[in-house]
Protein backbone atom coordinates (compact mmCIF):
# COMPACT_ATOMS: atom_id res chain seq x y z
CA UNK A 1 0.00 0.00 0.00
CA UNK A 2 1.26 3.45 -0.89
CA UNK A 3 2.41 5.37 2.16
CA UNK A 4 1.22 8.97 2.62
CA UNK A 5 2.13 11.46 5.31
CA UNK A 6 -0.56 13.53 7.07
CA UNK A 7 -0.06 17.14 5.96
CA UNK A 8 0.04 18.64 9.46
CA UNK A 9 1.41 15.80 11.62
CA UNK A 10 5.01 15.87 10.46
CA UNK A 11 7.21 18.95 10.25
CA UNK A 12 8.28 20.41 6.93
CA UNK A 13 11.96 19.98 7.80
CA UNK A 14 11.38 16.29 8.58
CA UNK A 15 9.69 15.83 5.22
CA UNK A 16 12.58 17.58 3.48
CA UNK A 17 15.07 15.29 5.22
CA UNK A 18 13.12 12.23 4.10
CA UNK A 19 12.78 13.59 0.55
CA UNK A 20 16.53 14.15 0.34
CA UNK A 21 16.95 10.47 1.17
CA UNK A 22 14.78 9.55 -1.80
CA UNK A 23 11.47 9.07 0.01
CA UNK A 24 8.84 9.74 -2.68
CA UNK A 25 5.79 9.97 -0.37
CA UNK A 26 7.59 12.69 1.62
CA UNK A 27 8.34 14.62 -1.57
CA UNK A 28 4.75 14.28 -2.75
CA UNK A 29 3.53 15.59 0.61
CA UNK A 30 5.86 18.59 0.30
CA UNK A 31 4.53 19.28 -3.18
CA UNK A 32 0.98 19.32 -1.84
CA UNK A 33 1.96 21.49 1.12
CA UNK A 34 3.63 24.13 -1.09
CA UNK A 35 1.27 23.91 -4.05
CA UNK A 36 -0.40 27.23 -3.18
CA UNK A 37 2.96 29.02 -3.09
CA UNK A 38 3.92 27.73 -6.53
CA UNK A 39 0.58 28.69 -8.06
CA UNK A 40 0.70 32.15 -6.50
CA UNK A 41 4.22 32.78 -7.81
CA UNK A 42 3.44 31.63 -11.35
CA UNK A 43 0.13 33.54 -11.57
CA UNK A 44 1.47 37.01 -10.87
CA UNK A 45 -0.02 39.67 -13.13
CA UNK A 46 3.15 40.29 -15.10
CA UNK A 47 3.33 36.56 -15.95
CA UNK A 48 -0.24 36.15 -17.13
CA UNK A 49 0.82 35.61 -20.77
CA UNK A 50 3.22 32.81 -19.83
CA UNK A 51 1.65 31.18 -16.79
CA UNK A 52 2.23 27.59 -17.93
CA UNK A 53 5.95 28.12 -18.51
CA UNK A 54 6.23 30.06 -15.27
CA UNK A 55 4.67 27.18 -13.33
CA UNK A 56 7.12 24.75 -14.89
CA UNK A 57 9.95 27.04 -13.79
CA UNK A 58 8.78 27.34 -10.19
CA UNK A 59 8.16 23.59 -10.00
CA UNK A 60 11.72 22.86 -11.04
CA UNK A 61 12.96 25.52 -8.60
CA UNK A 62 11.00 23.89 -5.78
CA UNK A 63 12.48 20.46 -6.44
CA UNK A 64 15.97 21.95 -6.48
CA UNK A 65 15.21 23.74 -3.21
CA UNK A 66 14.27 20.44 -1.59
CA UNK A 67 17.40 18.79 -2.92
CA UNK A 68 19.80 21.60 -1.99
CA UNK A 69 18.34 22.70 1.36
CA UNK A 70 21.12 22.93 3.95
CA UNK A 71 19.89 22.20 7.48
CA UNK A 72 23.13 23.48 9.02
CA UNK A 73 22.31 27.06 8.09
CA UNK A 74 19.35 27.13 10.44
CA UNK A 75 17.08 28.87 7.91
CA UNK A 76 13.43 27.71 7.99
CA UNK A 77 12.63 25.83 4.81
CA UNK A 78 9.49 27.90 4.22
CA UNK A 79 11.47 31.11 3.98
CA UNK A 80 14.27 29.52 1.97
CA UNK A 81 12.00 27.99 -0.64
CA UNK A 82 9.97 31.16 -1.07
CA UNK A 83 13.07 33.25 -1.74
CA UNK A 84 14.47 30.63 -4.12
CA UNK A 85 11.24 30.19 -6.08
CA UNK A 86 10.68 33.92 -6.55
CA UNK A 87 14.37 34.51 -7.26
CA UNK A 88 14.59 31.76 -9.88
CA UNK A 89 11.36 32.97 -11.45
CA UNK A 90 12.77 36.47 -11.73
CA UNK A 91 15.99 35.17 -13.32
CA UNK A 92 14.01 33.09 -15.81
CA UNK A 93 11.73 35.98 -16.69
CA UNK A 94 14.69 38.28 -17.29
CA UNK A 95 16.17 35.83 -19.79
CA UNK A 96 12.83 35.56 -21.60
CA UNK A 97 12.40 39.31 -21.45
CA UNK A 98 15.80 39.93 -23.07
CA UNK A 99 14.88 37.66 -25.95
CA UNK A 100 11.52 39.33 -26.43
CA UNK A 101 13.07 42.78 -26.24
CA UNK A 102 15.13 42.04 -29.32
CA UNK A 103 12.01 40.96 -31.19
CA UNK A 104 9.41 43.62 -30.38
CA UNK A 105 11.12 46.75 -29.04
CA UNK A 106 12.75 49.69 -30.80
CA UNK A 107 16.34 48.97 -31.79
CA UNK A 108 19.33 50.00 -29.70
CA UNK A 109 21.11 53.34 -29.95
CA UNK A 110 24.66 53.64 -31.24
CA UNK A 111 25.89 53.50 -27.64
CA UNK A 112 24.23 50.10 -27.20
CA UNK A 113 21.33 51.25 -25.01
CA UNK A 114 17.92 49.94 -25.87
CA UNK A 115 14.63 51.70 -25.23
CA UNK A 116 14.09 49.98 -21.88
CA UNK A 117 17.57 50.94 -20.66
CA UNK A 118 16.68 54.57 -21.29
CA UNK A 119 13.31 54.33 -19.54
CA UNK A 120 14.25 52.25 -16.49
CA UNK A 121 16.80 54.60 -14.97
CA UNK A 122 17.57 53.52 -11.41
CA UNK A 123 14.55 51.25 -10.95
CA UNK A 124 15.02 48.22 -8.70
CA UNK A 125 15.44 44.81 -10.39
CA UNK A 126 11.91 43.74 -9.48
CA UNK A 127 10.42 47.04 -10.66
CA UNK A 128 12.46 46.85 -13.88
CA UNK A 129 11.03 43.43 -14.66
CA UNK A 130 7.45 44.64 -14.30
CA UNK A 131 8.22 47.88 -16.13
CA UNK A 132 9.72 46.04 -19.07
CA UNK A 133 6.75 43.68 -19.28
CA UNK A 134 4.31 46.57 -19.11
CA UNK A 135 6.12 48.55 -21.78
CA UNK A 136 6.48 45.50 -24.01
CA UNK A 137 2.74 44.94 -23.87
CA UNK A 138 2.08 48.58 -24.76
CA UNK A 139 4.63 48.61 -27.59
CA UNK A 140 3.20 45.37 -28.96
CA UNK A 141 -0.16 47.06 -29.60
CA UNK A 142 1.29 50.19 -31.19
CA UNK A 143 1.00 50.57 -34.94
CA UNK A 144 4.14 50.31 -37.04
CA UNK A 145 4.14 54.09 -37.49
CA UNK A 146 3.73 54.68 -33.76
CA UNK A 147 6.68 52.40 -33.05
CA UNK A 148 8.73 54.30 -35.59
CA UNK A 149 7.80 57.61 -33.99
CA UNK A 150 8.71 56.21 -30.58
CA UNK A 151 12.07 55.08 -31.94
CA UNK A 152 12.86 58.43 -33.54
CA UNK A 153 11.77 60.60 -30.61
CA UNK A 154 13.01 58.70 -27.59
CA UNK A 155 15.85 56.52 -28.84
CA UNK A 156 17.37 58.66 -31.57
CA UNK A 157 16.40 62.02 -30.04
CA UNK A 158 14.94 63.52 -33.23
CA UNK A 159 12.89 66.72 -33.20
CA UNK A 160 9.19 66.80 -34.12
CA UNK A 161 10.09 68.38 -37.46
CA UNK A 162 12.65 65.69 -38.24
CA UNK A 163 10.20 62.94 -37.29
CA UNK A 164 7.55 64.60 -39.42
CA UNK A 165 9.76 64.32 -42.49
CA UNK A 166 10.80 60.75 -41.68
CA UNK A 167 7.28 59.35 -41.30
CA UNK A 168 5.51 61.56 -43.86
CA UNK A 169 3.23 63.11 -41.27
CA UNK A 170 2.60 66.71 -40.35
CA UNK A 171 4.28 68.15 -37.27
CA UNK A 172 0.84 68.45 -35.68
CA UNK A 173 0.18 64.81 -36.53
CA UNK A 174 3.46 63.73 -34.93
CA UNK A 175 2.60 65.75 -31.83
CA UNK A 176 -0.80 64.06 -31.58
CA UNK A 177 0.75 60.64 -32.13
CA UNK A 178 3.30 61.32 -29.39
CA UNK A 179 0.53 62.25 -26.97
CA UNK A 180 -1.37 59.07 -27.83
CA UNK A 181 1.74 56.89 -27.45
CA UNK A 182 2.67 58.39 -24.08
CA UNK A 183 -0.87 57.93 -22.82
CA UNK A 184 -0.76 54.23 -23.72
CA UNK A 185 2.62 53.80 -22.06
CA UNK A 186 1.55 55.69 -18.96
CA UNK A 187 -1.56 53.57 -18.53
CA UNK A 188 0.29 50.26 -18.71
CA UNK A 189 3.15 51.54 -16.54
CA UNK A 190 0.68 52.48 -13.81
CA UNK A 191 -0.90 49.04 -14.09
CA UNK A 192 2.55 47.47 -13.93
CA UNK A 193 3.45 49.42 -10.82
CA UNK A 194 0.31 48.18 -9.08
CA UNK A 195 1.16 44.61 -10.17
CA UNK A 196 4.68 44.99 -8.78
CA UNK A 197 3.36 46.12 -5.39
CA UNK A 198 0.86 43.27 -5.17
CA UNK A 199 3.28 40.62 -6.43
CA UNK A 200 6.26 41.33 -4.19
CA UNK A 201 6.53 38.80 -1.31
CA UNK A 202 5.75 40.47 2.02
CA UNK A 203 4.90 43.77 0.33
CA UNK A 204 2.03 45.62 1.87
CA UNK A 205 -0.68 46.73 -0.48
CA UNK A 206 -0.58 50.35 -1.55
CA UNK A 207 -3.23 52.51 0.11
CA UNK A 208 -6.17 53.37 -2.04
CA UNK A 209 -6.18 56.97 -3.32
CA UNK A 210 -8.37 59.33 -1.32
Amino acid sequence: MKREYPRHKISTEALVALAQLGNKPALETLCVRFCALLHKASRQNYLRTMEEDAYQTVSESFLKAVRDYDFSRGTPFEGYVKRKVYGDLLTWFRSVRRRWDREVTPSATESGEDFFDLVEGDASPEASVVLRESLRQAIAVLTERERRILQLLYVEGRTLKEVSAAVALSVKGVFSARTRILKKLRNVMEAGERACLSAAPGQAAAPAPV
